[in-house]
């Protein structure tokens, strides 16, 4: 059986992505596919190659910026990775060197993976974003990075204000979206309402970017109020 067709009008689409991208935003089932893809996880995705793009992408995006400027320069600034599942993000930062960072994920079975990497100073698994946080996680990171879970299938833009919570007044959120939720789920528009009630304010973006071999998306980063 071929697979669906690619939802970001390229050429082709991973099936075990396409599969990620039918879950309909429902939070069992999310934990419950990736704690079955766990261990394939970055070999399904090409994590190994070059076919997943998003993280070195944020990454390089991140620091590009005039850090200083924001108020998040040094290497020992804390760094929550929220949907950090297998570690590729803590390990793009580790290698950046960045010194200081947590992971959070729904999946526990992708948060055994992420440990293996040993680029963290403390993971959770188990961790709803659309649930409240508890206290040591409000308000607490330098900078929160959320990669890979502002897509179809997966959070809806309101968890947004939920990530925008676990960041210090001041610090930094940075979010990819893939092209095609941007366009099609309503992304920008409740940013906009979120700015418009003074909660952030966007301090750059790319547009366009290499995510995976078959999809685009774009990179944001949100100075928390």
């Amino acid at each position: 059986m071929s697979a669906p067709a690619p939802k970001d009008g390229l050429s082709h689409i991973d099936p075990h992505i396409a599969e990620a991208l039918e879950l309909g935003g429902d939070a069992q089932r999310i934990r419950a596919f990736y704690e079955d893809w766990a261990e394939n996880y970055d070999l399904d995705v090409g994590a190994l190659g070059d076919d997943y793009q998003a993280t070195a992408t944020m990454v390089s995006f991140f620091t590009n910026l005039d850090l200083y400027g924001l108020g998040v320069g040094g290497t020992d600034i804390t760094i929550l990775d929220a949907g950090c599942g297998t570690g590729l993000v803590g390990v793009a930062l580790a290698s950046a060197g960045y010194t200081v960072i947590d992971g959070i994920d729904l999946s526990p079975g992708m948060v055994e993976q992420a440990k293996r990497r040993g680029v963290y100073r403390d993971l959770v698994g188990g961790f709803d974003l659309g649930d409240p946080p508890e206290e040591r996680w409000r308000r607490a990171a330098d900078v929160v990075f959320v990669c890979g879970v502002f897509t179809i299938g997966h959070a809806p833009p309101e968890l947004v204000e939920s990530c925008a919570e676990l960041v210090r007044p001041g610090g930094l959120l940075v979010i990819t979206t893939r092209k095609a939720y941007f366009d099609g789920f309503g992304y920008q528009a409740h940013i906009d309402e979120l700015s418009r009630q003074g909660q952030l304010e966007c301090v750059a973006e790319l547009k366009d970017a290499p995510y995976t071999s078959d999809s685009l998306g774009h990179v944001f980063a949100y100075q928390i109020n």
